[in-house]
């Protein structure tokens, strides 16, 4: 996948993959043989002081970049510009900060230096800006001419396993007003999805739904295409 602003996508969190080397392996054997090119992998990228955990190491993403998946890292971080240079370094093809760390102005305009910088040598990056739930959706608008991805939080970042919070519904439509692509994170599985993908969400972040059980990923992942696809008319049923 070149690019996931282009249609439905999933972006599978592989916090809690304990052998990522052979999940990557059966994965990409899995979208191969079902032509899916919409799933890309999300790093949940946490420095213990933004959030109270430490997430996923950026080095994991050349192993990712071996399997030529798409790289979504999320930056939970108080500052995101220790991580960024490095992340670029290892192929993220996406780098989403959050709006509540201080100088998040300054960050922004240096992630839209590098994205430049990088196009100049025929190379993508999209940018994201992330909001915890309890953060007014409004203040984020003198910044979203900065972005390119608009990722809602439903739930507290730092865990998984949470349960979605349904007062982040009422943001989403706001989001997409912006004209951006809008991601959900935290508590999505097969019911928790219809909501916003009805409302216009078009990038699921998806972890302990899909990655709980290794011995059904297949068929959770088919589960999800099948609604935001609408291959099962589950985008008419309401939560």
């Amino acid at each position: 996948m070149d690019n996931f602003l282009n249609g439905k996508t999933i972006s599978i969190s592989i916090l809690n993959i304990e052998d990522l080397d052979s999940f990557l392996i059966s994965l990409d054997e899995f979208r191969k043989e079902n032509k899916f090119d919409n799933i890309s992998i999300h790093f949940d990228v946490m420095d213990g002081d933004f959030v109270p955990n430490i997430g996923i190491s950026l080095d994991s993403i050349k192993l990712v970049k071996k399997y030529n998946f798409f790289v979504d890292v999320h930056l939970m971080c108080s500052n995101p510009k220790e991580y960024i240079d490095k992340a670029i370094s290892l192929g993220a093809d996406n780098i989403t900060i959050h709006y509540e760390i201080e100088n998040i102005y300054k960050n922004l305009k240096y992630l839209n230096i590098v994205k430049n910088d990088l196009r100049i040598k025929n190379k993508e990056l999209s940018i994201g800006l992330s909001i915890k739930p309890g953060t007014d959706i409004k203040k984020i608008f003198n910044y979203s001419c900065m972005c390119d991805v608009i990722l809602l939080m439903s739930v507290e970042p730092g865990l998984g396993g949470q349960k979605y919070m349904n007062k982040v519904n009422k943001k989403i439509e706001i989001a997409i007003d912006m004209k951006k692509i809008v991601q959900i994170d935290g508590g999505i599985n097969d019911i928790t999805i219809i909501k916003p993908n009805n409302l216009g969400v078009s990038s699921f972040v998806i972890g302990s739904y899909i990655t709980k059980n290794i011995s059904d990923i297949s068929e959770k992942i088919i589960k999800i295409e099948d609604i935001i696809n609408d291959k099962r008319g589950n985008n008419g049923r309401n939560i």
